[in-house]
């Protein structure tokens, strides 16, 4: 009698059963705040789409391909050196923080305007009452 007769009358299978682990509750954090990015930059016109692979490609056309992609990698390199700058993102911090206090057109946003200053007196105002007292 083989190894898998002898299960097949037992009730091996229902004791070798894995055993269901508890399922932890899914933990939920508030949203992200939405950023946006800059447009991404295409790949340079002198890097030719790399066609699929077949088997009946020449030694100099595979050179080619290895070439067109060091060329989008290089390319996607710079990019992202670019846009994790210090330099850049101090400036996309600093142009994110002037366009809460002025549009795009250089008017400032009174009603925000309005609200930090509103804010800040609020501040001073209990600071002073706290020394105060």
């Amino acid at each position: 009698m083989s190894q898998s007769d002898n299960r097949a009358g037992s009730d091996w299978t229902a004791a070798a059963a894995p055993v269901p682990r508890p399922v932890a509750p899914a933990v939920t954090t508030p949203a992200a705040p939405v950023v946006t990015r800059p447009a991404v930059v295409p790949a340079p016109a002198t890097a030719p789409a790399v066609p699929p692979p077949s088997a009946s490609r020449t030694p100099d056309e595979i050179e080619r391909d290895i070439e067109a992609t060091r060329v989008r990698l290089a390319s996607s390199i710079d990019e992202l050196a670019d846009r994790v700058s210090p330099k850049n993102v101090a400036k996309r911090g600093a142009d994110k923080a002037r366009l809460t206090v002025v549009d795009e057109t250089g008017a400032p946003r009174t009603t925000r305007l309005a609200a930090i200053g509103a804010a800040v007196a609020a501040v001073a105002g209990i600071v002073l009452w706290r020394r105060r007292g």
